[in-house]
């Protein structure tokens, strides 16, 4: 990220997500049918990129207070089983979003419809363990609101999610193609970003 933009990325925000399933997968038997779930994403409190003020001089700046944005979601997954070799997991939906980036850039100028999908490998390793690798591609809204000549690209994400045989966690790790020179000389260096979690269920 520019030494310049960096103070816009300050502070947090509240996240607040629910999803539910509508249509089992193989439905009454049949096996074309997708699983298909509906849900929202709601962010509170989205200061500085999502809540800025323009100074007299022709500066920026952040305000404290924040703003909100979210999405809807409808979205299917099936699992491809009728391949010999290793079952294929295949995801595929849209989003109405008025935010940046799921929020991390701030908002949008305003609600758009967005297209994603993912393809995901699941591998069975030795002593009951589990592997899977992944690949997702999200559209973005075009510039974020405030920036019309800021052009954010199609996210890419490559991950893996190891599962243990006999304990309750995930472990996941992967690599964000995020942001680069959304305009001409500002690099917002987040084309390869590195992230991992551990999720425990209970």
């Amino acid at each position: 990220m520019t030494k310049g933009l960096s103070p816009l990325w300050q502070n947090g925000f509240e996240i607040f997500h629910g999803k539910a399933m509508v249509i089992q997968e193989n439905y009454h038997g049949e096996k074309w049918i997708p699983a298909i779930s509906v849900g929202f994403m709601a962010r509170q409190n989205v200061r500085n990129v999502g809540n800025l003020k323009f100074a007299p001089g022709g500066g920026i700046s952040a305000t404290d207070s924040g703003k909100a944005n979210g999405d809807i979601y409808m979205v299917g997954s099936k699992q491809i089983s009728q391949i010999k070799l290793i079952p294929v997991i295949l995801t595929g939906g849209v989003r109405g979003t008025n935010a940046e980036e799921w929020g991390m850039a701030g908002n949008a100028p305003d609600w758009k419809a967005r297209a994603f999908g993912s393809v995901a490998l699941p591998f069975r390793l030795p002593g009951g363990h589990s592997i899977i690798f992944a690949s997702e591609a999200a559209q973005q809204p075009h510039h974020p609101l405030n920036f019309p000549n800021q052009n954010f690209p199609t996210t890419l994400t490559y991950a893996a999610r190891f599962i243990p045989a006999k304990y309750h966690f995930n472990l996941d790790v992967g690599v964000a193609q995020i942001a680069g020179k959304v305009v001409p000389g500002t690099d917002l260096k987040a084309r390869h970003q590195i992230g991992a979690q551990i999720s425990w269920s209970f």
